[in-house]
């Protein structure tokens, strides 16, 4: 079974959904993100997106942080959602080998079960 949400929805709905879910299911949520999408380039003007109107001047190093504080906030978001729904998160990030990442959750799992 998978599961896609994206930024544009809300984190907080997911924990319903997850707990159903887990009823019946062994759910992991696998959270895969673009390391690159985590900070704002500081390139003076980021293009208008479908999303909005207006260009952001990136060369502002406040507008920079807080973009990189919203997106950390929607990480913890997620992080506890899965913890109330009571499901494991797996967090992986494209600059990263995952290998490593996937062995160590399921031997952290395995001694969890045993």
């Amino acid at each position: 079974l998978t599961m896609t949400e994206s930024f544009d929805t809300e984190i907080a709905r997911l924990c319903p959904k997850l707990a159903q879910l887990r009823r019946r299911h062994d759910v992991v949520v696998l959270s895969v993100n673009d390391a690159r999408e985590f900070l704002m380039p500081d390139v003076d003007a980021w293009p208008a997106s479908c999303r909005s109107d207006f260009e952001t001047d990136t060369s502002n190093a406040r507008i920079r942080q807080s973009y990189t504080a919203e997106i950390e906030r929607r990480q913890l978001e997620l992080g506890l959602a899965a913890r109330a729904a009571g499901v494991d998160l797996l967090d992986l990030v494209s600059d990263a080998p995952y290998v490593p990442v996937l062995e160590t959750f399921y031997k952290r799992r395995e001694g969890r079960s045993a």
